[in-house]
């Protein structure tokens, strides 16, 4: 045995008290030494628990003291043991039968579980009985211990000597002989069966197992069903690796023999049956539940099957034995390793160390565990320290060379050819120097270190093997697979030939796997792992009925491996079998109730059968066990969802999230799970926060585009493009495209029609909008090109020659190819639109509506062609017609749409009747409140109506939706200018005019700004140049000349002397807008700051009007005053978003940023919006820049605006700068690598 391992450190301290006394000379200081002893063993207690190891280790002192009472000793020391305590209890025995007391050792026996060690309880019996002259009664005993453990050689010598029978003693020779231990013959001639099956037994040690089998069979004892004949062919085959022959001998002869049992429990081990070892190793614990090797052989069998759970839970059980010394440590430690249970070998280890157990094993064991954790570096230290204690243990160099080649160490190899010189058929040196050679893929000297381990063995199928991996890594494929044919041909081997299988199956070879598997079916047939393994490469190849034949051929074999019935279920799912894979589900789950997968499985195969409630049943059960499986939360959320049951689906998703916050995937079902509510602002938030999360995935931004285009939020979607590190990929061009098909302008259409058409020249609905898009923007010429070369390369495309007869005017040409096509399909609306806009371009009005009537009765459920004659009749002036069209449309179209009812909206703004035209509008924002232009129209029927706030509100909300809105924007200059906020007013002015600066209102509005401000010369200059220009509508041209002879009122008194008053009501009215959480223009707010009623919008007014702040220049004062007050204002107020955001709030400007009075407070609101928007060249600013940058790009942290304002101390404009600059050195250093 090996020595003690403890777990309490007051059994270390007694171990190494006792064993101190024990090392003693004993003859001198001899009562001292029983002093010593006296007092360590009364600090036990009379009544206090002995540890086994402890227990022998007093048993020993007390015979070796001299003491008085050894018999009472003993038996003190017996009664502090456990009943299971077999190895000090047995000792006492020794020791009372030493000392004559047969009586009290039989009592001693009578009060010992037999449980973990019967063979030695049933042969220490049988001594008793042979000391007081029970022969007959001790025979008995010593063959119950010889059933129990035949190797057991005290019990063999006794029933040799007792029996008189020279069966024993052949029986003692064989056990001998199969533990490897030869034994000289007592006589030449073979005169009796045993003394024949003893030699065939040395046979097999020098003639091989083969010629072993083939004698026995032909012997007389085997023929007649001996059992010893039948064990040594049991046996025979075992090490033949013919596992289910030898499976069959043993059947025959294991019942009654708990050893012969144990023994085929090892050969269900080797040969992968490892429910059949488990199933036999349960029989056999009520026998002996706690026997050693009963244990030991559930610790292998659970490691084999990676089941960590019961595996840990035996050798839980092992170490409560007195039986776990240091050899059971070694053992469960190497079981461990494979199975990554690295933290767990280092407890353990730990335990040896403290335990005293040899430096050097535990050294050399720490070390393995580091190397096979990857830990190579840790590896290293422990194996030197062994090496220090043996400098010539070949075995430690070995393991010390291996961590060093792991390190890459540049001399190992000269370490290794060290050795070789020494010794060139050492074969852990060549294998050292293989895997350095294949760490380095030099895999032709790799190949050749393998032909000198062949030379050396060249019938070791595991070096053809490693011949075959190497072949395979170096792509010879046809080379791999006929080396590994030729070593599982070499010899019968199960782990061989499934590391083999599992090579091919991880290589992605499954053909080949499933190959070799079926010409081997006569050697591993009975193997369940084989069959799972087939099945595993079918299912890869997609044989998924094939898969479920081979799970089931496994289940044969082993019908418990809850593995093999889900892997059946995901066959049987694949298939579409839900039934057969909901079966297969709920036996996995019988017998692994709390294996999470399984009931998720089972869930997911519940929802594609339709059976939503059975599904969320099985979620529920994961749930209540798994509270933080997120991935469950979202399985959930999404039936929640398929049932239209979104709030409780949303409810879900947030619990997932709150376990993984950053978790895209979770981000992304909430992103369309909001969509699907409606709820794009929330939608488009998550987008945002998803971005924040992965700033440099180019995807997320492209979703976020796609969600807000679908929505018809065309600005932002255009922002979240424009945010793109590469906005020109083909998906995002696509987006775009649709963008501008809906919004404009003309020119941006086409530029994007044409980058897709570099990308993908032949997409022709591409070509077709292109152009259309040159035509809408009056460039013919262009567009004709388009269609004439998709006519010449596809003559039957009726649209383009269509198309094309269009751009020659040729329009008679263009209606005969219409007709023509309408003969054959009389009902294709796009054709009679086409035909409609061909007669309307020429003037001929009642042509044109009587095609628009022909679709209008070609699709009457349709809204298109009632929408096309509605707007064809508004623009003759038929407003009344228009209005009976969309009427008409009202009651037939069944999917109504909100662009039925802004046409009706439109045409009754026209005749006067605003408020109809605002109940239109207000349905079609019911049906969607983001639809185009819908809040513009909107607000010009509430301006048409006096309702100037409401107005207001509605363009806002234009503006929000689209920023490119001109309309919108000229009608909010407008208002701001009759409220006398001129500064916000121009913003608007400025912003439209940039859309387009030949917009009527817009201009209007601009004429109107400089009128006001008394600059009649600039009003003029405008007016003077639109003349010019005659391409506005003249309705806004005369609007613009009568302004100019309208005199504006005087202004009022001088204000200057309520200035003071009026910033101290501002600073007033910010700091209770902060407090409440509420805008500075609820009433609320003004009523709690205490301004008096007609102060409030004087204080408003001067709150709103916010000048632009002009050219920024670095390195002036104000320049940085303006850095410093922006730094305080957006670190202070925690603004993370800046640069997303432009505008700061009112509270952070003046009382966050230090400002010396609301005015700066709003000037610096100002500069950090024109910092924001200008455009700017980083390189143009550097103090200091450079420097923050390079730490930026070494560091590796994420950045933004406002981390750099935090990290770096620094001020927007230099943030900025440095955010640009880093991105710009990100880029390419990203585009070198």
């Amino acid at each position: 045995m090996g020595v003690p391992v403890f777990s309490d450190n007051a059994d270390i301290k007694s171990w190494r008290e006792l064993s101190m006394i024990e090392k003693g000379p004993l003859r001198k200081n001899t009562f001292r030494s029983k002093e010593r002893f006296e007092r360590i063993l009364s600090e036990f207690g009379d009544s206090n628990e002995m540890n086994p190891w402890i227990a022998s280790k007093v048993l020993d002192l007390i015979m070796r003291l001299p003491i008085d009472d050894k018999s009472r000793e003993i038996q003190k020391v017996v009664r502090r043991c456990r009943a299971s305590d077999s190895i000090p209890k047995i000792k006492a025995v020794s020791f009372l039968m030493e000392l004559s007391e047969f009586d009290i050792a039989a009592s001693v026996m009578d009060g010992m579980s037999v449980r973990n060690n019967i063979s030695q309880w049933e042969y220490w019996r049988g001594l008793i009985c042979k000391e007081t002259g029970d022969l007959q009664s001790a025979i008995s005993h010593f063959i119950r211990s010889y059933d129990a453990d035949s190797t057991f050689m005290p019990v063999l010598s006794e029933l040799e000597s007792l029996t008189m029978d020279d069966t024993w003693t052949y029986r003692k020779d064989i056990e001998s002989i199969f533990m490897g231990n030869d034994v000289v013959s007592i006589s030449e001639v073979l005169g009796c069966p045993m003394e024949n099956l003893r030699e065939i037994y040395r046979e097999s040690i020098l003639s091989g197992y083969e010629q072993a089998i083939s004698s026995l069979k032909g012997t007389t004892g085997y023929a007649s069903g001996d059992i010893d004949h039948i064990l040594a062919m049991a046996r025979f085959l075992h090490r033949r690796c013919e596992y289910q022959a030898s499976i069959d001998e043993y059947l025959k002869i294991k019942d009654g023999h708990l050893s012969i049992s144990l023994e085929l429990v090892s050969v269900y081990i080797d040969a992968g049956m490892f429910r059949n070892a488990i199933e036999l190793c349960k029989e056999l614990e009520s026998i002996g539940p706690g026997d050693r090797r009963l244990v030991e052989s559930f610790i292998r069998i659970y490691a084999k099957e990676e089941d960590r759970a019961d595996m840990i839970y035996y050798m839980e059980m092992y170490r409560c034995e007195d039986y776990a010394d240091s050899d059971g440590y070694v053992m469960m430690i190497r079981l461990m390793m494979p199975l990554s249970m690295y933290t767990s070998v280092n407890q353990l280890i730990r335990l040896m160390e403290v335990s005293g157990v040899d430096e050097t094993i535990t050294s050399v064991l720490s070390s393995e565990n580091d190397y096979a954790a990857n830990m190579y570096t840790q590896a290293l230290a422990p194996i030197s320290k062994a090496l220090k204690k043996d400098p010539r243990n070949l075995d430690y160099k070995i393991q010390k060379m291996r961590a060093l080649a792991a390190m890459n160490n540049p001399k190992v190899m000269a370490d290794v050819n060290d050795i070789l010189r020494n010794d060139p058929h050492n074969i852990q040196a060549l294998n050292v120097k293989k895997e350095i050679l294949l760490k380095k893929k030099d895999y032709e000297s790799a190949l050749k270190v393998c032909d000198e381990m062949r030379e050396i063995y060249p019938d070791d199928a595991n070096i053809v093997s490693d011949i075959a991996t190497i072949y395979g890594d170096m792509g010879r494929t046809e080379e791999s697979i006929r080396a590994y044919r030729e070593s599982l041909g070499m010899r019968t081997d199960l782990s061989l030939f499934m590391s083999v299988i599992k090579r091919l199956v991880s290589d992605g070879k499954y053909e080949e796997a499933v190959s070799i598997i079926g010409e081997y079916d006569d050697s591993y047939g009975m193997i369940p792992g084989s069959w799972i393994l087939r099945g595993n490469s079918e299912y890869a190849l997609r044989r998924y009925s094939d898969a479920v034949e081979s799970y089931d051929r496994a289940l044969e074999l082993d019908h418990d491996d809850h593995r093999v019935w889900h892997s059946r279920g995901m066959a049987a799912e694949a298939i579409r079998d839900y039934e057969k894979a909901e079966s297969s589900y709920d036996r996995a789950i019988l017998l692994d109730l709390d294996n999470e997968e399984y009931w998720i499985s089972k869930s997911i195969v519940q929802e594609k059968n339709g059976d939503y409630s059975g599904a969320i049943r099985s979620l529920n059960r994961v749930i209540d066990e798994h509270p933080e499986n997120s991935y469950v939360l979202m399985k959930k959320a999404y039936i929640l969802s398929r049932l239209d049951k979104n709030k409780e689906a949303m409810i879900f998703i947030e619990l997932a999230l709150k376990i993984e916050p950053s978790n895209l995937d979770i981000l992304r079902a909430k992103r369309d799970l909001c969509v699907r509510d409606k709820d794009i602002d929330a939608a488009d938030e998550v987008c945002r926060k998803m971005i924040r999360y992965k700033p440099n995935d180019d995807s997320l931004r492209l979703e976020e585009a796609r969600i807000l285009c679908d929505s018809r939020r065309y600005t932002k979607a255009l922002n979240a493009l424009d945010g793109m590190h590469d906005p020109n990929t083909l998906d995002a061009l696509k987006v775009r495209r649709t963008i501008h098909i809906a919004e404009g302008p003309q020119n941006e259409l086409i530029r994007t029609c044409n980058l897709i058409h570099e990308k993908e020249p032949n997409d022709r609905e591409n070509m077709m909008i292109l152009a259309r898009a040159y035509d809408d923007a009056g460039k013919k010429n262009e567009a004709l090109k388009i269609y004439d070369l998709l006519k010449e390369s596809n003559p039957e495309d009726k649209r383009a020659a269509i198309g094309s007869a269009m751009m020659t005017e040729d329009q008679e040409s263009a209606l005969k190819v219409i007709n023509d096509s309408l003969k054959d399909d009389p009902n294709n609306i796009d054709l009679l639109f086409d035909a409609s806009d061909i007669l309307l371009s020429s003037g001929r009005y009642h042509d044109a509506e009587a095609y628009m009537s022909r679709a209008v009765d070609a699709e009457p459920d349709s809204p298109d062609p009632y929408i096309r004659r509605s707007r064809l009749q508004m623009k003759y002036g038929l407003y009344n017609e228009a209005i009976l069209t969309m009427e008409d449309a009202m009651k037939s179209v069944i999917m109504q749409d909100p662009e039925m009812w802004i046409c009706l909206g439109d045409a009754q703004m026209e005749i006067g009747n605003n408020a109809d035209a605002l109940t239109s509008y207000n349905n079609a924002l019911e049906m969607d409140d983001a639809y185009k232009g819908i809040h513009t129209k909107r607000g010009l029927a509430q301006l048409a109506l006096g309702l100037i706030s409401e107005a207001q509100k509605s363009f806002e909300t234009a503006y929000e939706l689209n920023e490119r809105d001109i309309m919108a924007m000229s009608q909010l200059a407008m208002i701001h200018m009759d409220e006398g906020k001129m500064n916000v007013a121009l913003r608007y002015i400025k912003d439209s005019l940039a859309v387009d600066q030949f917009f009527g209102p817009a201009l209007v509005a601009d004429v109107k700004y400089h009128v006001m401000n008394s600059d009649f010369d600039k009003a003029k200059e405008i007016v003077d140049t639109i003349g010019m220009h005659g391409g506005v509508d003249p309705k806004y041209v005369q609007t613009m000349r009568r302004m100019l002879v309208i005199v504006p009122e005087e202004k009022g008194p001088d204000e200057d002397s309520e200035s003071v008053e009026i910033e101290s009501y501002a600073r007033t009215l910010i700091q209770k807008s902060y407090e409440g959480e509420s805008d500075v223009s609820d009433p609320a707010v003004a009523l709690a700051a205490s301004i008096p009623s007609d102060m409030v919008d004087k204080v408003l007014s001067y709150l709103s009007d916010i000048e632009p702040f002009g050219a920024i220049v670095p390195g002036t004062p104000d320049f940085e005053r303006m850095e410093k007050l922006s730094h305080d204002a957006i670190v202070k107020g925690e603004m993370e978003d800046i640069g997303e955001k432009t505008l700061i709030p009112l509270y952070s400007a003046v009382f966050d940023s230090g400002a010396e009075s609301v005015d700066e407070g709003k000037r610096l609101i100002s500069y950090i919006y024109e910092v924001l928007t200008i455009n700017m060249d980083p390189a143009e600013y550097d103090k200091g820049i450079s420097t923050i940058v390079s730490h930026m790009v070494n560091v590796g942290l994420e950045q933004s605006i406002y981390l750099i304002m935090e990290r770096y101390d620094v001020g927007v404009f230099a943030a900025r700068t440095a955010y640009m600059l880093y991105e710009r050195e990100r880029d390419s250093v990203v585009g070198h690598i």
